[in-house]
């Protein structure tokens, strides 16, 4: 019986992150494909975030200084949707080329990850 216990304990430890993180979803990420440098590059993200609380977003482009962030954001109530616009500067001295944008959302209750390329004229 013991064992069974301990067993059933370890397979709740390991899975239910798993579980949770299916809570939240990103069901929609539309990034500017091309940006002239120094301007604004324009994320938007449609969330499914179940019944997950104070997410937070980040959008990283790796090759560029600055990393994005907002939240702690919630839904309202009864609605799982979340809709987020966001805004990322650009620098002036950055080389042309392609870029590759990191989007993430986190909460307690999970995280997901989505990439999308720019073209930065």
């Amino acid at each position: 019986m013991m064992k069974r216990l301990i067993a059933l304990a370890l397979v709740v430890v390991f899975l239910a992150p798993m579980v949770f993180a299916d809570h939240i979803k990103i069901k929609q990420l539309r990034v500017d494909e091309r940006v002239v440098r120094g301007e604004q590059l324009r994320v938007h993200a449609e969330l499914n975030a179940g019944s997950a609380k104070n997410l937070k977003q980040r959008i990283i482009i790796q090759e560029l200084p600055g990393v994005r962030t907002s939240g702690p954001f919630d839904h309202n109530k009864g609605r799982s949707k979340v809709s987020q616009n966001t805004i990322l500067d650009i620098p002036e001295d950055i080389e042309p080329g392609e870029y590759l944008v990191r989007y993430s959302v986190h909460g307690k209750d999970g995280k997901r990850v989505k990439h999308r390329f720019v073209t930065i004229e």
